[in-house]
């Protein structure tokens, strides 16, 4: 089975291909792209059936929001007079 992703201005972006053994369950396609995917094409030689299918744009790195970084430093300082203690 092959998967191949295009961008909206009909570009291959690339593929992938998994090979497919008899009923041997779900096949996982995943890529990550500079350029947004517009649409992906699956292929095979052998019947094949399609359950479910998940698409999300990638994501930027976390950052914590200010409130919970301040909840965060609170915490370390309510760890402050057990230290003195010792």
């Amino acid at each position: 089975m092959t998967a191949w992703f295009y961008d909206a201005s009909n570009n291959l972006l690339g593929t992938i291909s998994r090979d497919v053994s008899g009923d041997a369950g779900a096949r996982l396609f995943a890529a990550q792209s500079s350029v947004p995917v517009s649409y992906v094409l699956l292929s095979s030689d052998v019947d094949w059936a399609a359950g479910a299918f998940r698409y999300a744009p990638a994501r930027g790195p976390v950052i914590p929001e200010p409130t919970t970084m301040a909840l965060f430093g609170a915490g370390l300082l309510g760890f402050l007079p057990l230290r003195r203690r010792r």
